[in-house]
């Protein structure tokens, strides 16, 4: 069976930041806006919008998580889900997902949800927590990349000129180790089809 990891916190954490998220964010400054002074026309709406971003948020927050499936990394975040391919995935650094797009562009996707506080309110555990979550990923990322760089290795002959670029790209991009053998074994490759296809994946 495939390896699906889920990261996530604890479920009083999860309840407690949808309480809080949705007073610091909704309860609190509706209820300000309902005691400023200005016609009531203005005030409700203000207030009405808070007391709608509020649980919105809470939900949000309260159920951030980090799935890692066979096919995809899904980062369920505080306003929009992101979800990364495995191929793509070059690095988990600390809190950084390092990957690349489908055009070879370097992207980074930060987790925010699982960055330490460094003192800031009370703690709780939280931050031994989230060293606990970053620890696991990594463990993940480490194994995930280390299969799909054995595979991207052995399949360069077998890449289309466009696939063989972007490997070109993502190689480079990640650095050394396997990455550096594979950038050599597809820059290889493509200086072997001819002078049509520069190392450098034809960019200026």
């Amino acid at each position: 069976m495939a390896e699906v990891l889920r990261l996530e916190f604890e479920r009083w954490r999860r309840v407690a930041s949808v309480v809080v998220t949705f007073l610091l964010l909704g309860a609190v400054p509706a209820l300000f806006a309902v005691q400023s002074s200005g016609p009531w026309g203005v005030r409700g709406p203000i207030a009405g919008v808070f007391l709608l971003l509020g649980p919105l948020v809470g939900v949000r927050a309260g159920g951030y998580a980090v799935r890692c499936g066979p096919d995809d990394l899904v980062v369920r975040g505080f306003l929009r889900t992101r979800r990364i391919p495995v191929e793509a995935v070059i690095a988990v650094r600390t809190d950084v997902v390092v990957w690349c797009d489908r055009r070879g562009r370097l992207r980074r996707t930060v987790l925010w949800g699982l960055r330490e506080s460094h003192g800031r309110g009370p703690d709780l555990g939280l931050d031994a927590r989230k060293r606990a979550l970053r620890e696991e990923l990594g463990r993940w990322a480490h194994r995930t990349v280390r299969k799909g760089l054995d595979r991207r290795i052995r399949a360069v002959g077998e890449l289309d000129d466009d696939a063989l670029r972007r490997e070109v790209m993502i190689a480079r991009a990640g650095g050394q180790g396997g990455w550096e053998y594979l950038r050599r074994r597809a820059e290889a490759e493509l200086i072997a089809r001819g002078p049509a296809l520069p190392a450098d994946g034809g960019q200026g």
